[in-house]
């Protein structure tokens, strides 16, 4: 390796640079501050020649299709997994430079934050000695959570999981370079309780240059807006000035998305909307013109700087922090700012006599960001199997634990009361035919999973404890991968393999010549969607026994113990790595309580259990303004092994409606009230 080349890797998002706006905008300016480095562009489609001029004199790589499979490797298949779809690009970036590091020494590589295309490349390091040397850099350019709020969108389960995989890909990550001090104070207020310092790099302010060259005042106007209440109150503004200065503007570009305009043009008088023309960015190219940015939150200034640097006059709104002070930002002399409606209708007037007299200039941070990695060692695992009439296939089971490449390790079988011929037979063979490194705990009566599994883990010797269900597998090297990334990431307390099902038939000793069924979506910090459904982990993750016996599983639950555990472990500052690869396999049983009837029409009762709990003890999750969206307007899905959701919730809403409309109902609801009224 130490004699091999060196690469630095940007990575562009082609629906981002052929979108335009800020995050093109910062793409460009990050290409510009690094001119020997390769790009990596991602996403289907042609390249445009503005980006393919810039690829001219630089080595660049195209990722043109997701990853939904790879040899030897067992990849979740994104298109029935339920995951977001963004995790088959982020497997496919992994791959791609996966394949790039056989060749050449990775310094660095620079991923934009919008759309977790770091997700996978950072689980694949953190569980493997992959790019340990490679300092992996965010190009914060946004992230969805803050863009469905700013467009006023509603998120679903898809789209929660993919905030929570940004939220993971800036916690994990080296360094994030971001456009302004003020932008970065503005994520903080936005990510609430993160479970680590975010390592932020500023860019630096440089004084102000004078211009030197100042052109003409120009009437032409443009609006260039991402925000449907920002845009409306702008168009409401320059009606107002047109309605003012008659003959002095005869059309107005606006640059946004062609929905959103057609949504928000109806605050103009019907006889002005014709004056109002959907426009691309490239007449932002042509002449000095006057240019508005109404957005009340952007991810930079880089746009804002490129449109002084052309000779347009700048208004925007003062409450953007990307065009704070701090980076050299001054009403009067490089822009026009401006409050409200009114406000903006005065700037207006104002840019008709008015120049900027400097321009704004700032610089990447240059700091490096100090690698962490903790050191291996030899540990202790203990692999806790709570069984309860399970005699069937626990010995499938044991056989599989027996082929972990970990060789310290303790089995302790946790018999919770069962009263099956076959199981009980089975545990007194254990106990009175003892293997080594194996061992029996008895529960006097059946008391549930998860007494079970606290009564295994109260007596766990390891460092590191995997809690197995007696029916469910796991790959030979999960272990040893996850006890690796617990030693090298010690601020993780939870390594989580991606799960699929197998089928309940199924014999294999070898978990590779198992017929595999669907992938089960999981992210592991949950912020956001695991308060729908349970997209943390399964109950099998590898764990540091202290946090895991600290927690505890609430042995008052029915079912939903591990999410709710995850959940509280989330709250408490626990951290997650979730591997690429599916190592855990779930057998699917028809008897299983996951795909019980009754049990998943109990879904809604058995999740407000779950919530009161916490509650109750002052652990109750903090809603993110994205998760009381999705509450508000639950996805209509049915409750699965995957995380079951808010089902119950919509269909009994469903039945208070349907009730509302019965000519019975009405009926005993007015005879109620009049009885009522005779009452009184």
């Amino acid at each position: 390796m130490a004699g091999r080349a060196s690469m630095q890797v940007i990575v562009i998002q082609l629906g981002c640079w052929c979108g335009g706006g800020e995050r093109a905008a910062l793409a460009r300016a990050r290409l510009h501050a690094s001119p020997a480095a390769s790009l990596m562009i991602v996403g289907e489609g042609p390249i445009p020649a503005d980006l393919l001029q810039a690829c001219a004199d630089r080595s660049s790589l195209h990722v043109d299709a997701p990853l939904y499979a790879m040899n030897h490797r067992r990849l979740p298949d994104v298109r029935r997994s339920g995951d977001p779809t963004q995790l088959g690009w982020s497997l496919a970036v992994m791959a791609a430079l996966r394949a790039l590091q056989d060749q050449v020494r990775l310094d660095w590589v620079e991923i934009p934050s919008f759309g977790a295309l770091a997700y996978a490349l950072l689980q694949e390091r953190a569980l493997s000695e992959a790019f340990d040397l490679t300092r992996v850099i965010l190009r914060f350019d946004g992230i969805s959570a803050i863009e469905a709020l700013r467009q006023g969108r509603n998120a679903e389960l898809p789209a929660l999981m993919l905030m929570d995989m940004e939220r993971m890909c800036l916690e994990q990550c080296d360094q994030i370079l971001i456009d302004s001090g003020a932008v970065a104070e503005s994520l903080l207020r936005f990510l609430p309780g993160n479970q680590r310092p975010l390592r932020m790099q500023p860019a630096l302010s440089e004084p102000a240059e004078t211009l030197q060259e100042r052109h003409a005042v120009s009437t032409a106007l443009a609006c260039v807006a991402t925000e449907g209440p920002a845009l409306r109150q702008c168009l409401r503004a320059i009606s107002g000035y047109l309605q003012k200065m008659h003959g002095d503007l005869q059309e107005v570009s606006v640059i946004c998305e062609p929905a959103l305009l057609s949504e928000v043009v109806q605050v103009v008088p019907a006889s002005m909307r014709h004056r109002f023309l959907l426009a691309s960015e490239d007449c932002l190219r042509v002449g000095p013109m006057r240019v508005v940015m109404p957005d009340r939150w952007s991810a930079g200034s880089a746009l804002a700087r490129e449109l002084v640097a052309r000779g347009h006059v700048l208004i925007a709104d003062a409450t953007n922090p990307a065009l704070a002070a701090d980076q050299g930002w001054e009403h009067g002399q490089t822009h026009l700012g401006y409050e409200h409606a009114s406000g903006l209708l005065d700037a207006l007037l104002q840019s008709k006599q008015w120049l900027p007299t400097c321009r704004v200039r700032v610089a990447p941070s240059s700091e490096l960001a100090v690698l962490d990695v903790g050191t291996l060692g030899p540990a202790k695992v203990s692999v806790v199997v709570p069984c309860y009439n399970m005699g069937r296939w626990l010995p499938q089971t044991l056989r599989n634990i027996q082929q972990f490449l970990w060789s310290d390790l303790e089995v302790i079988v946790v018999d919770d009361g069962s009263t099956d011929p076959v199981t009980v037979q089975l545990i007194e063979k254990l106990e009175t035919s003892p293997v080594v490194g194996l061992r029996v705990v008895r529960l006097q009566f059946n008391q549930g999973l998860s007494a079970a599994r606290n009564a295994g883990i109260a007596v766990a010797q390891g460092e590191f404890t995997l809690c197995l269900d007696a029916d469910d597998l796991v790959s030979p090297e999960f272990v040893s991968i996850a006890v690796g990334a617990l030693q090298r990431q010690l601020g993780h307390d939870f390594v989580v393999p991606r799960c699929a099902y197998f089928f309940d038939d199924d014999a294999a000793a070898d978990v590779n010549e198992l017929r595999l069924g669907q992938s089960l979506p999981m992210v592991g910090a949950a912020f956001d969607s695991g308060a729908l459904g349970n997209r943390f982990s399964t109950a099998t993750s590898l764990a540091r026994t202290s946090v895991l016996r600290a927690l505890g599983y609430d042995e008052s639950l029915r079912s939903y113990e591990d999410w709710q555990l995850y959940r509280r472990a989330l709250q408490q500052g626990s951290r997650f790595i979730v591997s690429n690869d599916v190592h855990f396999f779930y057998r699917q049983r028809p008897d299983s309580m996951i795909h019980d009837p009754a049990m998943r029409a109990r879904h809604s009762l058995l999740y407000a259990e779950m919530l009161a709990g916490a509650t109750l003890i002052g652990q109750g999750p903090a809603a993110s303004p994205n998760l009381l969206g999705a509450l508000a307007a639950p996805p209509r899905i049915d409750g699965s092994s995957s995380g079951l959701l808010l089902g119950g919730v919509v269909e009994a809403l469903d039945e208070m409606q349907a009730l509302r409309s019965s000519r019975i109902v009405g009926l005993a609801y007015r005879l109620s009230a009049l009885l009522q009224r005779l009452r009184r």
